[in-house]
């Protein structure tokens, strides 16, 4: 369904008249009509109301007048955030079938974010735990009355995955199921496959922001347990400060250069400071890591 700039206009408006003399971003149209995105009504423990990351606000500014059509077409480049804010927008305008695509990513977004934060425990474990948290998720993101749960949905997605998966973890590690002697020391993919470099998936730019913070957090917590004081530089140059392995621009600062080594030696230092890092996380048990988000 195709919907012109001024219509879009016209629907945003209608989440509340009052907003269009709020001051949560807006921005004009062609037509001159500003595009006004709710504010959240939520408030933090110390009474400010939650706000959604930049990013997100204006990647919203730019989408909104484009329709549900294109939201669809370019949902697994959308920020989850701004997935749940149309989602939630698409209920509320009654399209159904849009608003079931859009949940779609955000519930294959939610399984896979959940199992990268899953250790030790074999796949079947792992196929409930992450099954638990995507129901946890839905309730949050089908929520009738916003509730501060409900809206840190477009706040931190990332980080509200995190924590339910964690929340799962202890509660399957106290039933009977957990203590079958099942289970084991790898993570799986949606495919059933092994997962073993850990920190591949992280994002450098695009659709999961939230992402990069968590996995920004793991790496500092966990780098101790890299033995080698190079390979140490290596993760943190790539992972921390977003170096690129190699670049063909002269002016660009990056791994290959930097240590004077081939991109493939680069790599297999970050392999073995990976594998240190996830067995070192392993060895304290997940239970018991003494890391917070």
């Amino acid at each position: 369904m195709r919907q012109s700039r001024r219509k879009s206009y016209v629907s945003i408006a209608a989440f509340d008249s009052s907003l269009r003399m709020s001051t949560s971003s807006s921005m004009e149209t062609p037509e001159h009509l500003p595009i006004v995105i709710p504010p959240l009504t939520s408030r933090t423990d110390e009474g400010e109301l939650y706000m959604r990351p930049e990013a997100v606000e204006a990647e919203l500014l730019s989408v909104l007048p484009q329709g549900p059509a294109e939201w669809i077409k370019g949902r697994t480049k959308l920020k989850s955030e701004s997935l749940v804010f149309l989602h939630r927008y698409l209920r509320r305008s009654k399209d159904d079938d849009a608003a079931g695509r859009l949940q779609q990513e955000i519930n294959a977004r939610t399984m896979r974010m959940g199992k990268r934060w899953i250790y030790g425990i074999d796949k079947e474990g792992t196929d409930f735990i992450v099954s638990e948290v995507e129901a946890e998720i839905d309730e949050l993101l089908l929520a009738e009355i916003p509730s501060r749960q409900s809206e840190y949905l477009e706040v931190g997605f990332g980080q509200t995955v995190y924590r339910r998966t964690k929340d799962a973890v202890e509660r399957f590690k106290n039933t009977p199921f957990a203590h079958k002697g099942n289970t084991v020391t790898e993570t799986y993919d949606e495919n059933g496959q092994e997962e073993v470099d850990l920190l591949e998936q992280v994002p450098d730019s695009g659709a999961r922001p939230e992402s990069e913070v968590l996995w920004a957090d793991w790496v500092e917590k966990t780098l101790r347990f890299v033995t080698n004081p190079k390979h140490r530089e290596a993760v943190i140059l790539r992972y921390l400060r977003g170096w690129p392995i190699t670049s063909k621009d002269p002016e660009e600062s990056c791994l290959s250069r930097y240590f004077k080594v081939s991109s493939r030696q680069i790599q297999t230092w970050i392999d073995i400071a990976l594998k240190q890092m996830k067995d070192g996380m392993m060895g304290e048990g997940y239970g018991t890591a003494k890391y917070r988000f």
